[in-house]
This record gives structure tokens, C-alpha cells and sequence, in this order.
């Protein structure tokens, strides 16, 4: 249980209990299928989930490493001699990821970036020139290569002689037009539509347990009554969720348009 997010505790319990119900109402006399129902619930619990998450992340290209490769320096020296104050990754977001987050170094002509936490989706970059070091130290042409293990890597970006500012401690342009970027749009698009597929296959099953408990409030309440009043109990409680969660969408909506429509 302490590896589940506080939030799905209530989920964790719950599909513990069902599988409880389940095995005790197992030689129970119910002619609808209320058993059928708790079994599809649990599978669409947890497991449809990390079904869901497998299709989301399959194929997304997320690093945790990321390598500049220095080509060639302004002043057309050694690219060993280059210098740079730092690089600075954007997250998913498109915002910047924290310096204290992230482990820099410079090894002869590479510039190594490792995220702390784990693999990102890095959907762009800028590299920031170096305090006191000279203007013919900035590097101008480099290959940008993501990894997750630091042993095999892919292709992020390539430049060819680019205008870096000659200012100290200065900032370059936004480079996102990054090579790995079509791949984690379609990973995002398969994920959307798994997700989307998943949320309509779990209101179908509930709509359909719904009409099961409703019929089997005569046939099972008294020859299977944990099963029954278990099965009750979760559809009440999921029907009563999505109704505050839909009344709260409406109020929150109508509350944005009335606000929105008194600012000048």
C-alpha cells in the first residue's frame, strides 16, 4: 500500500474489497451477473491504467542525459577550447528546467546535461555563454544527442554556424524545432485516444452494472446479499463523483464567464 499515491488509496482499497466480495460470494446464488461486473471493474482498474500509461510512453522519446558535441568555436580554434557558463533544457511544458535539477560538466569537446529525476521529454534548448571567457570561445556548430542509459543515443539537433551572442553570461535563441519532437506528438496523440477509449469502455461498464444492480435487487439482495449491497454501494458512490464533479465543472465555468464579462 505505500507504493500508491495517497489519491488512489480509496481505488486500492476498494478493488481489494471487491476481490474479497468476489471470492466470498463465489458459490452464492445471484442470476445477474453482479460477479462478471465487480471482475470487469477490477480489470479496468489498475491494469487498464497501466495499459493506458504503456501506450502513452511506448515510443515517447524522453532522456535523462543529453550531449552538445562542439563542432567548431567562433574563433576556429580547437573545439576542445570551448566554453560555456551552462545549457538550459525545456521540460514537456516548454519551461525551463532548474539548474539545482540538473548535472552538468565539460569533458574535452562534449557538454554533458543529466536530469536528476529521472528521463524528460526535452522539447527544447538554449546555451548560455560563458561569464568571463572570450567571445572566440562560444561555440557556434555542435550535434545535440539525447539517452536515457548514456550508452545509446539519439539524434536531437544539428547547427551549422550559429549566430551566438557575443554578450557575457547571455542567453542564445530558443532552439525546439528538435528532430525527436514527431515522435512524441504521436506517442501523445496514442495516448490521447487510448485514454479516451478506456474513460468510454468505463462508463459503458458502469451504465451496464447499474441496470445489473437495479435488476438484481429482487434476485440477489437475499440469496447474495454482500455481492448485492457491495455492488450497490459503487455504483452510488461513482454516480454521485461524477455528479459533483460535473456540477463543479458548470459552477467553475459559469463563475470564469461572470468574472471574465465584469473585467473591464
Amino acid at each position: 500500500c505505500k507504493f500508491v499515491p495517497r489519491a488512489l488509496r480509496f481505488f486500492y482499497w476498494s478493488d481489494l474489497i471487491s476481490a474479497g466480495v468476489l471470492l466470498h460470494s463465489l458459490y452464492f446464488v445471484c442470476d445477474v451477473p453482479l460477479r462478471t461486473w465487480l471482475a470487469g471493474g477490477l480489470m479496468l482498474g489498475f491494469p487498464l491504467t497501466d495499459a493506458v500509461h504503456r501506450v502513452a510512453t511506448r515510443g515517447n522519446p524522453r532522456f535523462k542525459v543529453v550531449r552538445f558535441t562542439i563542432n567548431k568555436i567562433r574563433g576556429s580554434a580547437d573545439p576542445e577550447n570551448f566554453q560555456l557558463d551552462s545549457v538550459v533544457l525545456l521540460n514537456r511544458c516548454g519551461a525551463p528546467i532548474h539548474r539545482s535539477l540538473v548535472d552538468q560538466r565539460h569533458e574535452a569537446n562534449y557538454w554533458f546535461v543529466e536530469i536528476r529525476e529521472g528521463p524528460e521529454l526535452v522539447t527544447g534548448y538554449q546555451l548560455i555563454t560563458h561569464r568571463t571567457e572570450g567571445a572566440e570561445c562560444d561555440p557556434v556548430s555542435w550535434v545535440v544527442e539525447g539517452s536515457v542509459d548514456g550508452v545509446n543515443w539519439q539524434l536531437v539537433d544539428q547547427c551549422n554556424d550559429e549566430p551566438m551572442p557575443r554578450q557575457r553570461e547571455s542567453a542564445s535563441q530558443q532552439y525546439e524545432d528538435l528532430l525527436h519532437l514527431p515522435d512524441a506528438q504521436a506517442a501523445f496523440r496514442q495516448g490521447f485516444l487510448a485514454e479516451a477509449a478506456a474513460c468510454a469502455a468505463s462508463f459503458a461498464w458502469l451504465v451496464l452494472g447499474t441496470s445489473w444492480v437495479s435488476a438484481g435487487t429482487e434476485a440477489c439482495v437475499d440469496s447474495a446479499p454482500h455481492l448485492w449491497y457491495w455492488s450497490y454501494f459503487l455504483v452510488v458512490v461513482m454516480w454521485s463523483s461524477l455528479g459533483t464533479v460535473t456540477i463543479g465543472l458548470i459552477v467553475c465555468a459559469v463563475a470564469m464567464i461572470m468574472v471574465g464579462s465584469k473585467s473591464p
